[in-house]
């Protein structure tokens, strides 16, 4: 019996050494699963990253090439703004010409009048207000303030045959 009763035990302690071990190989086994779990997990969210990265590039791109685009419709627009610019200086010398042509055209007819005797024929208070808008419409396209007038052309013809002579005083701008 002593020898029955050694191997039992012999084989009792190898049977708690495989418990044991087998143990130890679950609690391995359970280790290396949870590990595999959890870096299943983690290229999950690395592969989830990795798209939102690629998806803020494409937006970075989409907003790059944007950003091109608004800077060349900036571009041509500055240069439309340089170009309008230059129409307006030009239009306004043209403007200046076509108001100096008038006046001169004007003081031409005037003197023809004059000469011809057809002078006494004018209605000299249509042509003082006509020549009051000329001149009030010069001085706002030069940017300058309105004229004042202090006498008009019927005042002056009115002295003038009153026998007063000649007016000290210039209709024209103050």
């Amino acid at each position: 019996m002593s020898a029955f009763y050694l191997a039992e035990k012999k084989l009792s302690s190898e049977h708690q050494i495989n418990e044991a071990l087998r143990r130890e190989v679950d609690n391995e086994k359970s280790k290396n699963d949870f590990a595999h779990k959890t870096i299943a997990s983690k290229n999950d969210e690395i592969s989830g990253l990795e798209s939102r990265v690629r998806e803020h590039d494409q937006t970075i791109l989409d907003l790059q090439a944007a950003n091109s685009n608004s800077m060349m419709e900036k571009e041509l627009l500055q240069q439309e703004i340089v170009a309008l610019k230059k129409r307006n200086e030009v239009l306004k010398y043209e403007l200046d010409f076509y108001l100096s042509g008038a006046a001169i055209i004007a003081r031409w007819e005037a003197s023809r009048e004059c000469l011809l005797g057809e002078h006494n024929i004018w209605k000299l208070d249509e042509l003082d207000a006509q020549y009051q808008t000329v001149i009030r419409s010069q001085a706002q396209f030069k940017g300058m303030p309105p004229p004042t007038f202090d006498e008009s052309l019927v005042s002056i013809k009115a002295q003038e045959q009153a026998g007063f002579g000649q007016s000290t005083s210039n209709p024209t701008l103050l």
